[in-house]
């Protein structure tokens, strides 16, 4: 069994070999496909070629399986996964909704690994819970 990105609703597996894929919604309606790459910290991404998102700015991701809103509620700037490791043993996956603001967190039971120059600003376990 390989690595394994999941929807927190459906369950769905969201990947397809290094690639995540996900619907991502800008503030005007827009919409477009997002690849993003499955390694944690690799901040490599593809994005539909008429779906433009600017520097910095903020997108809504949903599952592409069941529509569902990925944003991580307590905190609004963040977007949730599930991750299924080779062992089938779960952790949850936040990552920034903010286009090249590189922050992912790995939170495995409650410590936490995080990715990303932004990522070190919010290293308290709590700040998640």
């Amino acid at each position: 069994m390989t690595t394994q990105f999941l929807c927190p609703h459906c369950r769905s597996t969201l990947n397809i070999d290094d690639d995540i894929v996900l619907v991502a919604q800008k503030n005007d309606g827009q919409k477009g496909l997002v690849f993003l790459h499955a390694v944690l910290g690799n901040y490599d991404s593809r994005i539909s070629p008429h779906f433009k998102i600017d520097d910095m700015e903020e997108v809504n991701f949903f599952c592409p399986t069941c529509s569902a809103d990925l944003e991580y509620k307590p905190r609004v700037h963040l977007a949730q996964l599930l991750m299924m490791d080779e062992n089938a043993k779960e952790s949850n996956i936040l990552f920034s909704k903010i286009y090249n603001k590189n922050c992912t967190y790995h939170i495995i039971d409650k410590s936490v690994i995080s990715y990303g120059e932004c990522a070190k600003q919010f290293s308290s376990p709590d700040w998640f819970l």
